[in-house]
């Protein structure tokens, strides 16, 4: 409850506080409290998809469950879309980025979603390919080195 009272530092406490309440409620904030899930926040990312095209960035929050052997990338909007088709159109590119990318590295599952903060909406990307299992290395130990210390 504390999350929900202490907006003072925020430019617009009541739209904090409104955003902060419909996540808790969120599927997305119940698969968090799961157990056992490894979970990080902005995960730096260097991916040479081909020999002419890499991409760089940061992933917002990267959720692995090691018992399932899934990888779940979530990145958050705070701009004021609520249509589903509108995100996916804006933003989808960048977290397919994302998604093919550790596909790509760990040879596992890779499930892509989009939250909007304002709308409190959870919109999932479109599977593209199937996955094959590696097993070699445990894909978290493969991470590692990216996440920040």
């Amino acid at each position: 409850e504390r999350y929900l009272l202490d907006f003072g530092d925020s430019p617009y406490p009541e739209r904090s506080k409104a955003e902060v309440a419909r996540f808790l409620d969120s599927e997305l904030a119940q698969l968090l409290s799961k157990q056992g899930l490894s979970i990080h926040t902005e995960v730096p990312l260097l991916w040479a998809k081909d020999s002419r095209t890499a991409y760089d960035g940061y992933i917002d929050l990267l959720i692995y469950d090691a018992q399932e052997a899934h990888w779940l990338v979530v990145d958050w909007k705070t701009d004021r879309l609520d249509d589903t088709n509108l995100l996916l159109s804006r933003y989808g590119p960048q977290l397919r980025a994302y998604v093919d990318a550790l596909n790509d590295l760990f040879q596992q599952p890779v499930e892509g979603l989009l939250y909007s903060t304002p709308a409190g909406l959870t919109v999932p990307l479109e599977p593209r390919r199937k996955s094959k299992t590696r097993s070699q290395e445990p894909a978290e130990e493969l991470i590692k080195p990216l996440l920040p210390s």
